[in-house]
Parts: structure tokens; sequence; C-alpha cells
């Protein structure tokens, strides 16, 4: 039980980071281009 709940915090965590990275790339490549109007 306590590894399954590890192992899915860790699957959350891992997920987060990836949203997170994807998001400040966008805004990177947004704002390259023309800065974005949303924040």
């Amino acid at each position: 039980m306590i590894e399954l709940v590890g192992s899915e915090l860790v699957k959350r965590a891992a997920d987060r980071a990836k949203r997170r990275e994807e998001r400040l790339k966008a805004q990177r490549e947004g704002r390259e281009e023309e800065e974005p109007t949303e924040e």
C-alpha cells in the first residue's frame, strides 16, 4: 500500500513537472513571437 501511494506521488510530481515545463516552453516561444496576453 505504501509503495503504491509513493509511486503515485512520484507519478503526479513527474506529470506536474512535465506540464510546468511545457507551459514555460510555450510561454517562451509565445513571448519570442509576441507577448502573451493571458497571465
